[in-house]
């Protein structure tokens, strides 16, 4: 649980978060997937990126230049013993 500044997150809760957005987010690309495939516009890759999934992946690929704040929900919990 230590973390390596005060408003950082610990590896631990960084793992937490990770989970979490999984639980949250993968019904909905599971179901958007099928969706797709249903309809007809699943191929497979390589694929292409978009203006926009192209200044995404610049965007957040390490070393991120552009950090946002995690939706509160998602946020770590906090813990005994800090």
């Amino acid at each position: 649980m230590w973390r390596p500044a005060p408003d950082s997150w610990s590896v631990a809760e960084c793992l937490e978060y990770l989970n979490a957005t999984a639980r949250a987010y993968l019904p909905f690309l599971d179901e958007a997937i099928a969706e797709a495939i249903r309809k007809g516009w699943y191929r497979p890759g390589p694929c292409r990126y978009n203006l926009i999934g192209r200044l995404s992946v610049y965007l957040l690929e390490p070393p991120p230049r552009l950090r946002t704040r995690a939706p509160e929900v998602f946020e770590p919990q906090p813990t005994r013993g800090r």
